[in-house]
């Protein structure tokens, strides 16, 4: 998985800007008319929403074992 092999903070910084272009691309499809494809392009940001926060949950459970 290309994710795992990013250092943590370029992984979830990455993942938001693919999120962001992925939700911009569903408004241009949404207004044009291309409800299928804006569809498919917010699903795809739901995922990678998922992974950053798999990513904050990594961080906080390892902050939680340091204390």
């Amino acid at each position: 998985d290309v994710y795992k092999r990013q250092p943590k903070n370029l992984q979830f910084d990455s993942v938001m800007v693919e999120v962001e272009d992925l939700l911009e691309e569903a408004k241009k499809l949404i207004s044009n008319g291309n409800l299928l494809d804006a569809y498919k392009s917010a699903y795809m940001a739901r995922h990678r929403v998922f992974k950053v926060q798999e990513i904050l949950a990594k961080k906080k459970r390892e902050m939680l074992k340091k204390k």
